[in-house]
């Protein structure tokens, strides 16, 4: 069966006995994009098709530069991908591309690299002042919780905290 008629069919599990240039070639940019985001988000959450969207991302984005700097959310969604595999450092670089692509980074990109400095290893890609900073900028129209939760996360982290004050909860690191 031609992979335009999986790609239409949704037999994702098919598509990826194709090289991933085949993939690349065969859809459009746009459809590429699609293709990655329903394989990491499968309905079986299976590592095998996430991993196989993560390689696609980096694929497209060497087969198509052009279209692939044309918008930050390209490496932003790379990074997203990279987080959910546990691909910290990969995670790191996509978001930090994201970034620098982005004239006027919004608030949720700005807390996702300031996230990159709760990893595993040491010493984190980001220091502490760097995601700390990242943080108050995402917080000066909204308050989120999420920049909210990481910054408290990060000031536990390098001992600047009330012992009052419990350990935040979730923390696997």
């Amino acid at each position: 069966m031609p992979m335009e008629q999986l790609f239409r069919d949704r037999k994702w599990d098919k598509i990826i006995n194709y090289s991933f240039e085949k993939v690349v070639t065969t859809l459009s940019f746009e459809d590429n994009l699609r293709l990655a985001y329903r394989l990491l988000y499968n309905n079986q959450w299976d590592e095998l098709l996430q991993e196989y969207a993560i390689q696609l991302l980096y694929t497209v984005r060497n087969h198509y530069p052009v279209e692939w700097r044309a918008s930050w959310r390209h490496d932003g969604f790379l990074g997203v991908a990279c987080n959910i595999r546990f691909k910290y450092d990969e995670r790191y670089a996509a978001f930090k591309r994201a970034y620098d692509n982005s004239s006027n980074p919004p608030p949720e990109l700005l807390i996702e690299l300031a996230r990159c400095f709760t990893c595993p290893g040491s010493p984190p890609p980001i220091s502490a002042d760097q995601a700390i900073s990242l943080l108050k900028e995402s917080l000066k129209n909204c308050l989120y919780i999420e920049a909210v939760s990481t910054l408290y996360k990060i000031y536990w982290d390098i001992n600047d905290y009330s012992p009052d004050i419990p350990r935040p909860l979730g923390d696997f690191f």
